[in-house]
This record gives C-alpha cells, structure tokens and sequence, in this order.
C-alpha cells in the first residue's frame, strides 16, 4: 500500500511533536519534515513534493494561508490540511476561501486527524462539525468581511495604498511623504475613496480604517 509523504507546519511546539508523534503511529502516512513558520513550511514543501501539508493559519514570519498561496502556485498537487485554534476571525476566513481538502480545529486534532487524512487521500474534503458549527455562530461577522470586501475591489492599487495607510492612523502628510505624493493628491485620493465607500468625511474613514484595520492590511 502506498505511504502518503506529510509536511506538518506549525509555531507552537507542543502541538507540533504532538501531531508528528501522531501520525508517525500511522501506517500509510511518513512525515518527510516539519516547520515552526510559514517560509521554512514553504521552502519545505517546494523541495519535497509532499502529498499533504498539515499547516496552522496564524503562524509567524507567513501565515498558513500565504504559504499555501505561494505553494499551489509551485504544486496544485499537494493536499491541505488546515489546523487552527480559529483566533484570529480575519485569517480563518481567508483560509476558508484558499483551496483546502481539510479542515481541523486543534483541540479536535487527535480524534478528528487520521479520519480526515484517509478522507483526503481518498480525494475527499474532511470539514469537522466543530468547523461548520464555528462558520455558523459567527457568518454574522463572516458576512460583514464580505461586505467590505465588495467595497475594497473598487478600489485603485494607489488608494488601497492610502487606505492602508489611513489604517495605521497616519495623517495626510504623513501619508504624502510615505508614499512620495504630495498632500493634494492623498487628499483626492481620500475623497474617492471616501466616493465610493459611500463615508462622508475624513474622520468617518479614518474610523473605518482603523476599526477594519488588520482586515485592510491583509487585504
């Protein structure tokens, strides 16, 4: 029978042997290398071609979702687990919209895992009760990153950049000399954005900057 090679990516180190001291129990599953962030995961997994990365979402250096961003651009083949203890709303909602096959919560991990590998190998997509029950109790906030993100596809590169910036509370000459503009042309910037958020003034968008403002930087 076929052994299936597994990358296991994850910043927290108890859970990290955990999960190796797991799976080395498997029979059909070898753990070919493991990783503490998101770029040695990468690098990892681009050298070595596994069949299944298992990845935590908030991880330093790149999170779980870029990594897996930047590896299907490099192998469509490999299968994705995500791991997550779901903290951060923001980052388990984009790991929702990247291609995964699976999808755990950690304190599920133990008895959920080997039922989601043999799902995965098999072609299947593995989501954990605990998963769909999460989406559920929070689609009200989920619904609201949408909405957002509706509004920030309008946008032009160049106010995206001004909006990030507002994001970090910078005023506008701060922006100007940030981004090598002068004042008069953040200031447009401002009121277009502004235009097309439907938000009346500056102080209005700069609260709405700030409130969204790990949204906006990710976006």
């Amino acid at each position: 029978m076929k052994s299936f090679t597994i990358v296991v990516v994850d910043d927290h180190p108890i859970l990290l042997e955990g999960v190796i001291n797991f799976i080395n129990k498997l029979a059909n599953f070898n753990i070919v290398a493991s990783a503490s962030d998101g770029e040695c995961g990468l690098n990892a997994c681009i050298e070595l071609s596994p069949d299944i990365v298992i990845a935590d979402i908030d991880m330093p250096v790149m999170n779980g979702v870029d990594m897996v961003k930047e590896l299907q651009k490099h192998n469509k083949n490999t299968k994705i687990i995500f791991l997550t203890s779901h903290v951060n709303l923001d980052t388990f909602r984009q790991a929702t919209l990247v291609d995964h096959d699976g999808f755990l919560f950690k304190e599920d991990a133990v008895n959920e895992l080997e039922d989601c590998l043999n799902k995965v190998v098999l072609d299947e997509k593995f989501l954990s009760n605990a998963f769909e029950n999460f989406i559920e109790q929070n689609k009200e906030h989920f619904s609201k990153l949408e909405e957002i993100d509706l509004v920030l596809a309008q946008l032009t590169k160049s106010e995206m950049r001004v909006l990030k910036q507002i994001a970090e509370g910078k005023t506008t000459a701060q922006i100007a000399d940030a981004l090598f503009n002068s004042m008069k042309t953040i200031e447009n910037h401002r009121y277009n954005i502004c235009k097309k958020m439907n938000v009346e003034g500056n102080n209005k968008l700069t609260y709405f900057a700030i409130e969204n403002r790990l949204h906006i930087l990710d976006y």
